[in-house]
């Protein structure tokens, strides 16, 4: 399925996101406009430092939320393109049995930051739910290791935690391994992404 008609991101997020960058750039540069006049008639009002640095502290928040880090959006991604498609399954062992959680998953990149969502597309084993969602941001190391952090994203559940993975060489898999805390205690596991395209 290609990444545009994805059900998990679609392209016109792209573009209405793109669309608030630009907003915020224009906001931050007339800020930055503001703070200039100020500081060159010599009499600053510190009202308008003031309003102006919780303007650029605001759009500062606002860019690191919606885009990641600067230092990770920005970063060369040694050859690793992650973004599009994925399907996979992750497992632990609840009591005597194993769990195991399909899913389908969409993934998106920016240099070295990488966000993600996930669908349950069949579930087998002891999992308090029928079916699951998931999101996830990451860095991506030069050598193709993957440090993140996670949380399930049906409303009312409270799972969340963090993993560690290893990017193949050819970027078509990402195998790794998970920890997380729920009400129930703190599980562990193993989880494996297959790029579909």
């Amino acid at each position: 399925m290609p990444a545009s008609s994805s059900p998990l991101y679609t392209g016109r997020m792209d573009t209405r996101r793109d669309l608030a960058y630009l907003f915020a750039g224009a906001v931050f540069g007339a800020v930055i406009a503001v703070i200039v006049q100020e500081i060159q008639t010599r009499t600053p009002s510190i009202l308008i430092l003031v309003a102006s640095l919780v303007v650029l502290g605001w759009l500062t928040l606002l860019s690191i939320r919606t885009i990641g880090p600067l230092h990770l959006v920005l970063a060369n991604p040694s050859g690793f393109r992650l973004a599009g498609e994925w399907v996979g399954d992750f497992r632990y062992m609840k009591g005597d049995s194993e769990v195991v959680v399909n899913e389908s998953l969409a993934l998106r990149q920016r240099g070295r930051y990488i966000q993600g969502r996930s669908r349950s597309t069949s579930i087998t084993g002891n999992f308090p739910l029928s079916s699951t969602t998931y999101s996830f941001t990451a860095s991506l190391r030069t050598e193709g290791i993957l440090d993140g952090i996670w949380r399930n994203t049906v409303s009312g559940q409270r799972f969340h935690g963090s993993f560690q993975a290893k990017v193949r060489r050819d970027g078509r898999a990402i195998i790794g391994t998970w920890i997380g805390v729920d009400e129930s205690g703190i599980h562990r596991g193993e989880f494996e992404w297959t790029r579909l395209c």
